[in-house]
């Protein structure tokens, strides 16, 4: 079972309509995604998010989907296109057209550390 859910909808709503090719193949790419999303957070060694956490919730959302989003735009991981003297050169980020989240998404789902405020005094008895 996920952490959270996240469906075509979530897709759509971020990018464009799925073609029907691609509404074929989401729910397969979008579960992909979550697992290795999921598998890159634990490695990182942040805990999994409590499950009445929105802002967690929110983020791994966002993340998963635009995991799904980079595989759709560039299927084959071209990095460069050159047409009558005219190149193209996408984003590292997007380029490898990989089911790969980034280090950004990743720490998305680091809680948010506060730091200590205020002062203590240590007296020699």
């Amino acid at each position: 079972m996920f952490w959270f859910d996240v469906d075509t909808d979530d897709i759509v709503k971020r990018w464009r309509p799925l073609e029907a090719a691609e509404a074929a193949v989401a729910e397969q790419i979008i579960e992909d995604a979550q697992d290795i999303y999921e598998s890159a957070v634990e490695a990182a060694g942040i805990a999994a998010p409590a499950p009445d956490d929105e802002r967690r919730e929110r983020a791994y959302v966002r993340a998963v989907a635009y995991m799904v989003i980079r595989v759709f735009k560039n299927p084959d991981g071209i990095l460069t296109e050159t047409l009558d003297g005219y190149t193209y050169r996408r984003d590292s980020a997007v380029s490898t057209g990989m089911l790969q989240p980034t280090a950004e998404e990743i720490d998305q789902l680091r809680p948010v550390v506060r730091p200590r405020r205020g002062a203590f005094t240590i007296r020699p008895s």
